[in-house]
């Protein structure tokens, strides 16, 4: 409470920190609009936000897994493409955004496909970390004792990688949003970007901080969904 007594009065203090800062009166006046309807269609605009999201995020998943249960079962093939994955990783992909719209448009594949960029990395490294840390004994002795392919992967594999394919996904979701979020305030006429956008635009810091404030509360949401799926996989953690 306290801090939202400070943050009216500063508000309220001068023109300049009523253009940067707001008021939280104004800010959840805004937001009442937004989720009535009054400022267009808010819903639609979180929605597409979503969307862009969530398939860029599950694209860079299942990619970067991919590539890394491809990569890591090798050591050849790993030792050979890992200096180059690490280089693409190093690349400002912020700075590329405005190659994916030149690519692709402004459409939600566009979206997507960017979004995909920051994702993959992210679950590549994770999954390829949990992979190249199991102890090489476990795989001998499956083996000696006559394990089929499935048992292994079931019983050593999966239990390896579950608990940082979890913590990557967790750290994913929120790349995904504030990706997502990113290339709509750089060209796009929908989304919560566009709204940010438009609202710096216009010196409205209502409108910024009320939508900033949406999205985290909705990238918080699926955060705790996310975290009660990782208790649930911990036990699925070798001891």
């Amino acid at each position: 409470m306290a801090f939202f007594v400070v943050w009216q009065y500063a508000g309220q203090a001068n023109v300049a920190n009523k253009l940067t800062i707001g008021t939280p009166a104004e800010v959840f006046r805004w937001i009442g609009d937004w989720s009535s309807g009054t400022y267009t269609d808010g819903w639609s605009d979180l929605w597409t936000t979503l969307q862009e999201a969530l398939l860029g995020y599950l694209l860079g998943t299942v990619v970067g897994v991919s590539l890394a249960v491809l990569i890591a079962g090798v050591d050849v093939l790993a030792r050979l493409v890992m200096p180059f994955v690490a280089a693409a990783n190093a690349v400002p992909k912020i700075a590329m955004a405005p190659l994916f719209v030149l690519a692709f448009g402004t459409t939600v594949a566009c979206k997507a496909y960017f979004v995909s960029s920051l994702v993959v990395f992210i679950s590549f490294f994770a999954v390829f970390n949990g992979l190249r840390s199991i102890n090489r004994r476990y795989l001998d002795h499956v083996q000696i004792l006559g394990a089929s392919r499935w048992w292994t992967v079931r019983e050593v594999y999966v239990p390896a990688i579950v608990g940082w394919l979890i913590t990557s996904l967790r750290l994913s979701w929120s790349w995904s949003l504030a990706a997502a979020v990113f290339v709509e305030y750089l060209s796009s006429n929908e989304g919560m970007g566009h709204i940010v956008q438009s609202g710096q635009e216009s010196l409205d810091a209502a409108t910024v901080i009320g939508a900033l404030m949406i999205i985290a509360v909705v990238a918080v949401c699926v955060d705790a969904g996310l975290v009660l799926v990782e208790r649930r996989a911990k036990e699925w953690r070798p001891a």
